[in-house]
């Protein structure tokens, strides 16, 4: 059973990705998504903690929703398929304390964080595979958790990297909508750029958020500036849409004021050969040690502005980078993660 996220969230289109591939190696599975519907949550969980085929896990600390309990019952029975002797993997890419306060869209008592850091407890059992070493710290310091394994977030091999030519450059962001992801940096440096780029921004609110009605009155000023600099608004688009769009010389900007842990988004520029900008934070600062193609700027729009500037004009440095990232795509590619989680699985308890 591949247990996922529910959908249009980076972490539900994560194993979306991981069952398709699975596919490919033709395993069988069954996919399971988490319920935002308390009706059938009870059901779902039931199931979880009585199934008796080994589990992937992919979901993240709100995978049935903004209620802590739900959550903490829905980790608890992924501890209970564990304790029967199921062979279980579990896929995190986050915990509470990787989450900046104020920053996440979500209202973080101290009660959701105490029940937050005990439900991720109920994994230190599991076979864990984490996407980043900051994670890899918190989660044997606090946790008594050993992951089983560590790396890149996996992508697809890029097999048409863009090309420079003479056509307007692009600029893009893409994922869903959060306050953490430094929309406000993008639209600032969309100001100082706009006559250079095509400014994209590709997402919408997070699915959660989108109802939170001071997150609302955000997205409405954002949107209205984002107007107001010609900033193209989309929202989600087809993967053979964006492809079209990166084929030439672009440049993702994922300008984040801090991480709860991997960005989906990156992998989905990464695997297109896209070089990216990013703000200066461990999660993206490991990723340059492995050889990703990544400029890592100060948070600021000055700083980030110098570097967007730079790979509009350098083309040796802007092509050195796609290379990195045509190679970081053959390094951490999807055919070899399934590999990695099927050794796992085989060489479990």
């Amino acid at each position: 059973m591949l247990l996922n996220n529910y959908p249009s969230t980076g972490i539900g289109d994560f194993g979306l990705g991981l069952a398709m591939k699975w596919r490919k190696e033709n395993c069988k599975f069954s996919l399971c998504e988490t319920t935002l519907d308390y009706k059938t949550f009870l059901k779902q969980v039931v199931m979880i903690a009585m199934s008796s085929s080994p589990m992937i896990t992919n979901i993240g600390l709100t995978g049935w929703g903004n209620s802590g309990i739900r959550n903490g019952i829905g980790y608890l029975a992924i501890g209970i398929h564990q304790g029967l002797g199921r062979k279980t993997v579990a896929i995190v890419h986050h915990s509470i304390e990787t989450f900046s306060e104020g920053e996440t869209g979500y209202h973080v008592g101290l009660l959701t964080r105490k029940g937050a850091h005990h439900a991720l407890r109920f994994l230190r059992n599991c076979n864990v595979v984490v996407f980043d070493r900051r994670l890899e710290t918190i989660l044997r310091e606090q946790y008594g958790i050993v992951p089983s394994l560590v790396t890149a977030i996996p992508c697809n091999v890029c097999e048409r990297p863009p090309v420079w030519n003479s056509s307007l450059p692009v600029v893009i962001t893409v994922g869903y909508w959060a306050p953490y992801k430094g929309m406000n940096l993008f639209i600032d440096v969309a100001a100082k750029l706009r006559n250079k780029a095509r400014f994209i921004m590709a997402g919408k609110p997070h699915r959660i958020l989108a109802e939170d009605s001071e997150f609302k009155e955000e997205v409405s000023r954002l949107k209205a500036r984002g107007k107001e600099l010609g900033i193209e608004m989309p929202g989600y688009l087809p993967k053979d849409h964006i492809s079209r769009i990166l084929s030439e010389h672009s440049i993702g900007l994922l300008p984040y004021t801090s991480a709860s842990g991997t960005s989906a988004s990156f992998s989905l520029l990464a695997e297109r050969g896209v070089p990216v900008v990013t703000t200066d934070l461990p999660e993206f600062r490991y990723l340059s040690k492995l050889g990703a193609g990544v400029v890592l700027s100060e948070p600021n729009p000055e700083s980030i502005s110098d570097a967007i500037d730079d790979l509009l004009s350098n083309r040796v440095h802007w092509e050195e980078l796609v290379r990195r990232q045509v190679e970081f795509s053959k390094s951490y590619s999807w055919d070899s993660f399934v590999k990695r989680i099927r050794i796992i699985l085989e060489n479990s308890a």
